[in-house]
């Protein structure tokens, strides 16, 4: 894996480029599909300013809760070998309460911005688990396929979940554009289903520990049903009102 990479003489760390260009290729998909709605690309860079700041700030902090406990964050912190880490989940509740506060102070109607909105989404976050793949985190089970590789840090070649996971990130990011340009609604309900059904049947191929469970379940896992049953509420509510 390569962890750094040189530009210009100074080493950047991997995942920290990939995140930032993630963050920049979803903002210039989001002002393309904005101005394909007529939408102000002001507006359009305030949420996702709003969604950026706290899905990073949910994603840290899930992070913190599903792998320290409280003295062994403070016993890490202490003696300076404590690694921040960022779990997606957290970053994407996050990021969408950021997005309605926004949305329900300005009186800007959502349902408008999302067509701009959640086709980023998964733009960014592709980009972001090529970040993880170079880093060497997130990785899968030990295997003997031609599709594993060898992570520095493992003493045995595992499944590349991560680049498993960019791949479809991207197939997604293109049938939501695609719906956008077409005036589909609900394209954040579209988003769940695609993404939380993949990403909860991935989970059995991830080989890290850092990432939480409870049960038989990883906390993704948990987080993937809780969506699905969230949106399946809203559409009864709303089958009810029709």
């Amino acid at each position: 894996m390569h962890p750094e990479v040189i530009l210009f003489g100074r080493a950047f760390a991997s995942y920290g480029l990939m995140a930032g260009l993630g963050v920049l290729l979803a903002a210039c998909l989001a002002l393309i599909l904005g101005k394909a709605h007529g939408l102000t690309a002001y507006r359009v860079l305030l949420f996702l300013l709003a969604g950026c700041l706290c899905g990073f700030a949910g994603a840290f902090l899930l992070y913190l809760l599903v792998s320290y406990t409280p003295s062994e964050l403070i016993a890490q912190i202490k003696n300076g070998s404590f690694e921040p880490g960022f779990v997606f989940y957290g970053g994407l509740i996050a990021g969408i309460l950021g997005v309605l506060l926004l949305g329900r102070k300005s009186g800007w109607k959502l349902e408008e911005y999302e067509k701009a909105l959640v086709p980023a989404l998964p733009l960014g976050h592709a980009l972001g688990r090529v970040g993880c793949f170079l880093a060497g985190c997130c990785y899968g089970r030990f295997s003997d396929s031609f599709l594993a590789v060898r992570f520095p840090a493992l003493p045995r070649a595992a499944l590349p979940v991560q680049l498993f996971e960019a791949a479809y990130l991207v197939g997604m990011c293109a049938v939501l554009s695609l719906m956008s340009l077409k005036n589909k609604k609900h394209l954040l309900g579209a988003y769940i289903l695609m993404y939380a059904p993949m990403r909860f049947g991935l989970e059995f191929l991830r080989g890290d520990e850092v990432r939480g469970a409870l049960g038989p379940l990883s906390t993704s896992q948990w987080i993937s049903l809780l969506l699905l049953l969230c949106w399946a509420l809203y559409l009864v509510k709303n089958a009810r009102k029709a």
